[in-house]
């Protein structure tokens, strides 16, 4: 069977813990690494350089507001409690 072995890289401007924001960015990876005709027996996907969230320091330019940020925080909580009751 023909092997293949390809990884990307994709910096973020602000650091998130934004779930929807990681699962985005993951599957637009995965969409430019993938290549039909090959049987794939696994994928990984690697977070590096992990901030504390009361460490994080935004971009100059790229700032979210402080309304956006306390929506955000909201949904999280939320979908992290619906992740723990259900799995």
């Amino acid at each position: 069977l023909e092997q293949y072995s390809k990884s990307i890289e994709y910096r973020l401007v602000n650091p998130t813990d934004d779930t929807r924001v990681i699962t985005k960015i993951a599957k637009l990876c995965l969409k430019k690494l993938f290549k039909p005709g090959i049987h794939y027996k696994k994928i990984g996907v690697m977070l590096e350089d992990l901030v504390d969230k009361s460490a994080m320091q935004f971009d100059l330019f790229h700032q979210p507001s402080n309304e956006m940020l306390i929506k955000k925080d909201i949904l999280m909580s939320l979908l992290d409690t619906i992740n723990n009751r259900f799995g």
